[in-house]
């Protein structure tokens, strides 16, 4: 077997792993912190312990390459692969930002927790969420197939799209179920085309970082000026959500597509080959 080559029981305990320390590693280190910190400040501290778990992981399971992304330039190369996406997040955050200051002025959170707030969804939306979902479940699925090909790579993409738009039901506790599978079909997408940009890129810390933009951009002006906690609950309840949620999932697949089209194949499959024989 060649190295970084995985068996399949091997991928199925590694993406276990994974989802064990994302899910509990993270609820135990902020119960724990909060016992000594304010919530904002656990939450980061509970998330920079998640981070360091799933990295743990992805290097107990000999693939600590994945942290290291594969070129200097491969950064300014994910602001092109990913621009569309960027320009999406940028203008949400910009847009909210405006709309903030003109119809409620002074945020509703102050500046430490303002802070904290940007710093937990950077380790658990950014970091944490593209460790597990495209660093250990996308590679390690990937690395179970005999062949370096488009169909190992667009499995990968979609098993662990599917994973990461699953991992939402854990919102069903908040009790709004047709805004939660909304929520996962959506999710679907939207990881679908981050698994492309992280295909053609093969630099984890850019997919963590247009990731974290996208959600701060989104949830700005509720959670910084408005100061209510972004929740799925009664977004079900919109009119046209389903279809929103449904064209979300068709954008997500398609830019995802077109990102890995057989013109850039050369490209999304060399960074794999250049991993598995290393």
């Amino acid at each position: 077997m060649k190295k970084n080559q995985m068996s399949v029981k091997k991928c199925v305990l590694g993406i276990a792993a994974g989802i064990a320390v994302f899910i509990f590693v993270y609820a135990i280190a902020e119960s724990l912190f909060g016992k000594i910190a304010g919530k904002s400040t656990a939450e980061v501290l509970a998330g920079v312990v998640q981070a360091a778990a799933l990295a743990a992981v992805m290097m107990l399971f000999g693939r600590k390459d994945i942290l290291v992304p594969s070129s200097s330039d491969s950064f300014a190369g994910g602001l092109r692969t990913g621009s569309v996406f960027f320009l999406i997040s940028a203008g949400a955050l910009v847009i909210n930002t405006v709309t903030g200051i003109r119809d409620i002025g002074t945020p509703g959170v102050g500046m430490y927790d303002t802070v904290m707030w940007a710093l937990s969804y950077l380790l658990s939306a950014g970091i944490c969420e593209e460790f597990l979902c495209r660093g250990i479940m996308m590679n390690f699925i990937r690395s179970t197939f005999g062949k370096n090909d488009r169909r190992s790579l667009v499995m990968s993409m979609t098993l662990s799209s599917a994973i990461f738009g699953m991992l939402h039901l854990l919102n069903l506790t908040k009790g709004d179920v047709i805004g939660t599978f909304g929520q996962v079909i959506y999710a679907s997408g939207i990881g679908f085309y981050l698994a492309a940009v992280y295909a053609r890129t093969n630099n984890l810390p850019f997919n963590a970082f247009l990731h974290f933009l996208f959600d701060v951009g989104m949830t700005l002006y509720d959670e910084i000026f408005v100061g209510a906690k972004e929740s799925v609950t009664g977004s079900g309840k919109e009119p046209g959500f389903a279809f929103l949620s449904a064209g979300i999932f068709i954008a997500g697949v398609s830019l995802g597509l077109f990102l890995i089209r057989k013109k850039k194949s050369d490209i999304c499959l060399g960074y794999h080959a250049e991993a598995v024989t290393a």
